[in-house]
């Protein structure tokens, strides 16, 4: 499909199709959102072609071809140089990254915790040119000064600095991203589904912004249905809060795969249902979402390496077995430390934004505490 024309044709419309210097009618419409709907489940469907993935057949493919391998190494018995030196020098440029980050995490954490401070005495100070005022009033006024209230000061308010020290738990899941189609106010629209380690949200695909009421968490997740209409799947809860929502994607097993496997983390189970009908297929094991995606550019769905052995059991050599143990260590150690940063990095933009809302808190109570000071010397010269 290489382009889509919309046209009114007594008051219906229609999409056409090209392909090359043929051009055929999908179907016509009687209602604008009934052909925009079709339109993007074409379009959806045609950029992300569906792939479900059968992963005991994956697995048994790749020990086969695991074993074949050791065969042919075996016979040909042939030295194979591994540089080392190379996979232990990645460790330790990704080690680094890793302690800047931590370093950038702690003096951002003492930067929140000054900004609290700082917050704490622009409110005291506040508090203070309230009850200047109040006495002024009271000079001001003789009316005031009897009847307008008492000038006994009240005890300071406790000021909380909040603990700013930002934690990502050990083998926290990574951040998956999967493209969707999704139903609001009766219409599909494409949006991108972010899958994080307490809750997934939807944003929008253009401004990648959480559309109005998106966010969902793991534990208030009942049960998913797929349904019998092709790539189209339902997320119910067990809250009155959240309506049920619906969703057309060519990812459903990525998406039931994460909510299944990350409530699992929290203790909580969710029921997966197929309609009959319906294509049923894996959902339960960690490696759907860590195999390739099935078309080159597509969204990132995790640290994939696509294989269930280690390097070194495809090489005969023993020499070489040692070696490829060590780089085998070594990628373990890297995926491991990018899988950290990934998380990290979302924990401190979190905390950034946290931040970013106190400071303007604080500029807004600077201005406040201006205006009263500005006041207040003003009354006092005429006083005076």
């Amino acid at each position: 499909y290489q382009r889509r024309v919309r046209e009114g044709v007594k008051g219906f419309r229609k999409i056409l199709v090209s392909s090359g210097t043929e051009i055929n009618v999908f179907a016509y419409f009687s209602w604008v959102a009934h052909t925009r709907q079709a339109y993007n489940l074409m379009m959806h469907i045609w950029k992300n072609p569906p792939n479900y993935v059968d992963v005991r057949a994956v697995k048994n493919y790749v020990v086969t071809m695991d074993n074949k391998r050791q065969e042919e190494q075996q016979q040909q018995k042939q030295k194979t140089k591994v540089n080392v030196d190379a996979a232990n020098q990645m460790v330790k440029a990704i080690q680094d990254v890793d302690q800047m980050q931590n370093e950038a995490m702690k003096k951002l954490a003492e930067q929140g915790e000054q900004i609290d401070r700082i917050n704490n005495t622009l409110d005291d100070i506040n508090d203070d040119l309230k009850r200047a005022d109040h006495l002024m009033k009271g000079i001001e006024s003789m009316p005031y000064y009897l009847f307008g209230g008492s000038t006994k000061s009240q005890a300071k308010k406790e000021r909380v600095v909040k603990d700013h020290t930002i934690t990502v738990a050990p083998n926290t899941p990574p951040i998956i991203e999967v493209e969707i189609l999704f139903r609001a106010r009766k219409s599909l629209s494409t949006a991108l589904m972010v899958f994080e380690t307490d809750a997934f949200k939807v944003l929008d695909n253009k401004t990648e912004k959480p559309l109005s009421n998106s966010q969902y968490n793991y534990i208030d997740v009942d049960k998913i249905v797929v349904r019998a209409r092709h790539e189209t799947m339902d997320i119910l809860f067990n809250t009155k809060r959240k309506d049920p929502v619906r969703l057309c994607s060519s990812y459903l097993q990525i998406i039931a795969n994460q909510i299944y496997t990350r409530s699992s983390l929290s203790g909580h189970d969710v029921n997966v249902e197929f309609e009959d009908a319906s294509h049923k297929w894996d959902y339960q094991d960690e490696w759907i979402y860590k195999l390739p995606p099935p078309k080159s550019g597509t969204r990132n769905f995790g640290l994939a390496n696509g294989n269930f052995q280690s390097l070194a059991s495809i090489f005969g050599n023993p020499e070489t077995q040692k070696d490829m143990e060590v780089v085998d260590k070594a990628l373990d150690t890297v995926s491991g430390l990018l899988t950290g940063i990934i998380s990290k990095g979302i924990e401190i933009n979190k905390e950034i934004n946290s931040q970013t809302i106190t400071l303007r808190e604080a500029v807004k109570k600077t201005d406040e505490a201006s205006g009263r000071m500005s006041n207040l010397n003003e009354r006092m010269d005429k006083a005076s």
